[in-house]
């Protein structure tokens, strides 16, 4: 039942406007977001699992990455068109790879600049789309050597 209730508030969430100025809002959820990840970034609210009660009290590096994927969603005015978006950039990255995740430009972006509190007050609007990996970058295959090298090119950005 609880998964039911789960996905019911997940769905409702996802036909609404992406609010300019929201705050984010932690919530515990018994099935979301899925185990390797730490939050969702879901329609305003950061998601995490009731099993990693830990996760209450989000740290900067977590709280500036889901504001980041916030803004990206704001750029996009409807969370629906935002999730679209984010599930075709995966797709293109072939969604049967480990690292298609972190291949996204969305990804890209937020963990480029995740370290920097003050990236989200000075971020210009589509700034996802200066993300992208170089052919070097694409034969990788660890995705923590693509995030250093990625937070190492953006670092002035």
């Amino acid at each position: 039942m609880k998964l039911i209730s789960e996905l019911f508030f997940l769905i409702c969430k996802l036909f609404t406007k992406v609010k300019p100025n929201e705050q984010i809002k932690l919530k515990q959820m018994k099935h979301f977001p899925f185990k390797r990840y730490k939050y969702l970034m879901w329609c305003s609210y950061a998601i995490y699992r009731e099993d990693k009660p830990h996760l209450a009290e989000m740290d900067k590096r977590s709280r500036t990455h889901e504001t980041i994927h916030y803004l990206q969603a704001l750029d996009k005015k409807f969370w629906i068109v935002f999730y679209a978006s984010y599930l075709w950039n995966w797709i293109k990255r072939n969604p049967f790879s480990k690292l298609s995740y972190i291949k996204s430009r969305y990804e890209l972006e937020a963990y480029a600049k995740e370290d920097d509190e003050t990236y989200p007050s000075r971020r210009e609007k589509n700034a996802h789309k200066k993300f992208y990996l170089t052919d070097e970058d694409k034969k990788m295959t660890l995705s923590s050597v693509i995030k250093a090298r990625i937070k190492q090119r953006y670092k002035d950005l």
